[in-house]
């Protein structure tokens, strides 16, 4: 049961959803399958209207996600049902219960378990009886370098590096409470070599060189989804309060960031070899060309039916200075002869999205995809390869036919 527009009241039943005006007098029924009234859709057993406006309906028949209530009565919904094999769907497709917590996390309860939503992934956690403590399932989600090694950040099992051939806890500052305490976003290492991450939640941990943590209250409140070096300041990148900005001189916040205020939905930020700053935000690309210039926004045309057509998640650069930009389902590149961006790729994929790309060392354009995949697009034939690991690594032109 929830509330909808005008103080609606909505109830599920076992024929759609029922609405009530704040009287209780009954109004209307919604069956969420118009075509079958005995379809396992219309078995409604929870509806919860979530922080961002969005609808969520637990049926027989899986999960249904609206953008509005206005969409329901439309129709206009997702559907995300169970998987099987694939340990990152929902547990089963008969949902009990949704609720969301004060983290921004959904907890679905189902008939085989609970599973818990994360929304910058996409995909659920199973949460079964058995933990297994190995890198199986553990959400990678920022790779950087360090030194000569790799530093590797979990959502929510700490920190990793790769040294020596074997992947470890980071010595020193993985049993620190930090780690138990907070879920992580973001990531990045500093000209000092310190190690800076950002929180769900809005704080910043400081790591030095010589592995003293340090946890920096912000008072922020919201995801910091980037981080980026500039000018001499430490950029967070928020999902809700834009650009907030740590100088790194005065060792401390700034209350106004002044000329890199941008107050936008932040979800990657990203200096290129020219100097110029940009951000990868929910309502286009910004780009600051020197740090005294103000913001240039590019909206690149997005013709993409599955996400908000201005919304962009990645950002990266080849060898030769060429940045490219990713949205949920395509691939950009920058003209610098038009000053635009122009479409050179897509992933023709709905349940798979790009969450981030990079370029490694043979100017090879590697995606990473929510459901834990990768895959790598070819600059010259245009072609998305997909790959997982096995006992070793596998290729396809499918992702369907990888194990997750």
């Amino acid at each position: 049961m929830g509330t909808g527009p005008g103080q609606t009241v909505v109830a599920s039943t076992q024929h759609g959803i029922d609405l009530f005006d704040a009287n209780g007098e009954y109004r209307e029924n919604i069956p969420l399958n118009r075509t079958d009234p005995n379809h396992d859709a219309n078995v409604v057993r929870a509806a919860t209207e979530i922080k961002n406006g969005a609808w969520w309906l637990g049926t027989w028949d899986g999960l249904y996600m609206a953008s509005s209530f206005e969409d329901i009565k439309k129709a206009s919904m997702q559907n995300c049902r169970s998987v099987p094999f694939n340990p990152y769907s929902l547990s089963s497709n008969q949902i009990l219960s949704i609720f969301e917590d004060n983290s921004g996390s959904i907890w679905v309860g189902t008939e085989s378990g609970l599973n818990k939503y994360d929304p910058y992934t996409n995909q659920f956690k199973p949460f079964g009886a058995v933990y297994k403590e190995n890198l199986n399932g553990k959400s990678f989600i920022s790779v950087g370098a360090y030194g000569k090694n790799l530093l590797m950040l979990t959502r929510d099992d700490g920190l990793f590096i790769f040294e020596e051939g074997m992947v470890r806890p980071f010595p020193s500052v993985s049993r620190h409470r930090v780690f138990t305490d907070y879920k992580f976003l973001s990531m990045y290492v500093d000209a000092r070599n310190r190690i800076w991450l950002g929180t769900y939640t809005g704080e910043l941990v400081r790591i030095s060189p010589d592995k003293n943590v340090e946890l920096l209250s912000s008072g922020w409140d919201v995801p910091v989804y980037a981080l980026c070096e500039y000018d001499g300041w430490l950029l967070a990148g928020t999902y809700g309060k834009g650009i907030q900005a740590w100088n790194v001189h005065a060792n401390a916040f700034v209350k106004e960031p002044g000329v890199y205020k941008l107050d936008q939905e932040i979800n990657r930020l990203y200096k290129d070899k020219h100097g110029r700053l940009w951000a990868a935000t929910q309502r286009g690309i910004f780009m600051k060309p020197r740090p005294e210039s103000a913001w240039q926004s590019f909206r690149p045309e997005n013709e993409d039916l599955f996400a908000d057509s201005n919304a962009f998640f990645a950002l990266a650069e080849s060898a030769s200075g060429q940045v490219f930009a990713g949205s949920k389902h395509r691939i950009y590149s920058f003209s610098e002869e038009n000053n635009n961006f122009v479409p050179v790729g897509i992933l023709d994929f709905p349940e798979l999205w790009i969450t981030d790309m990079q370029f490694d060392s043979a100017n090879h354009l590697w995606l990473n995809l929510n459901y834990n995949k990768i895959s790598r697009y070819d600059l010259s034939s245009g072609r998305i390869l997909f790959y997982t690991v096995l006992k070793k690594m596998v290729r396809s032109e499918r992702p369907e036919s990888h194990a997750v």
